[in-house]
């Protein structure tokens, strides 16, 4: 019922922890995307997401919905919730607006519905936080978000439990299993990295890695990987060597010594894998780390 991916704050595949200026739209945790006037932080808390203010202003997080499965909900009534707590001057509320654009960009302009009253919280328990509206029958890309309101330096706020669904009434989150929420970010997003890993920096565990042949010959090398899940649309990939180089991979000789920042001469990418070849050296394997971003 719940039409929101990763409501509950729980996969979080480009990291755990994302600090960024104005104006810098990123994506933090999964579907979760971060566009402000003020420089903010996000982190994973053991609560939820957590949104940090780094200045005077207000932030938010949104998820912007693709059509697919927004027109399934054209000329319907929608019901949007969210847990919220954190520092007592903040006023967070939620806005619902749309877009007539098919599978349109979240910092394009969205036209809005409406929004939830102002709520006052605190550090202690979450408080609940609703707003019911009809779609209108052209909308074409739904986009849900939840604003800080206006705060001061360190106020902070931390957000669980993003629910969009069909009714007038918000009922109980729905909370899927981990694996089938992975699964769905991985239609927008994923990534050879571990769960949480920081992307594009030398790691010490490379289980997860793409790894394949070389000839030892010097003519040619490459790996290839299966997407864990097939990309909504055809995805666009980045390379890792294992010191997290970009767009470069590493080679393994017959003694075991690892070079990084070997080139690349073909790459292939389509919606259910990936495979990079270089040319040259005594190599024996080939190894790297991807990511693959399939958002709106």
């Amino acid at each position: 019922k719940n039409h929101i991916i990763n409501g509950g704050m729980d996969v979080w595949q480009r990291g755990t922890s994302f600090s960024f200026g104005a104006f810098n739209p990123k994506y933090t945790a999964d579907r979760m995307w971060t566009f402000s006037a003020i420089a903010t932080t996000i982190t994973q808390d053991a609560d939820g997401l957590k949104l940090t203010l780094n200045g005077t202003g207000g932030s938010e997080i949104a998820q912007v919905i693709e059509t697919s499965t927004s027109k399934e909900l054209a000329g319907k009534v929608v019901t949007i919730q969210a847990l919220v707590k954190g520092t007592a001057s903040l006023s967070p509320y939620l806005t619902l607006s749309y877009s007539t654009v098919v599978d349109e960009n979240p910092i394009n302009s969205f036209t809005v519905i409406g929004s939830s009253p102002a709520a006052s919280i605190t550090t202690g328990g979450f408080t609940l936080l609703t707003y019911s509206a009809t779609i209108p029958s052209d909308a074409k890309t739904i986009k849900v978000q939840v604003y800080s309101g206006s705060g001061v330096d360190t106020n902070y706020m931390i957000i669980k439990n993003l629910q969009l669904e069909e009714g007038l009434v918000a009922t109980p989150f729905e909370q899927r299993p981990y694996g089938l929420e992975l699964s769905l970010c991985q239609r927008y997003f994923q990534t050879s990295y571990t769960n949480g890993s920081l992307i594009g920096t030398a790691v010490a565990d490379n289980t997860n890695e793409v790894r394949g042949w070389g000839d030892g010959g010097g003519a040619i090398s490459g790996a290839g990987a299966r997407f864990q899940t097939t990309m909504r649309p055809m995805p666009t990939v980045v390379v890792y060597d294992r010191a997290g180089n970009v767009n470069k991979i590493s080679t393994v000789n017959g003694g075991g010594t690892t070079t990084d920042n070997v080139g690349i001469n073909v790459t292939r990418v389509n919606i259910d894998g990936i495979s990079a070849r270089a040319f040259g050296g005594t190599v024996y394997e080939t190894v790297f780390h991807y990511t693959a971003s399939a958002e709106l």
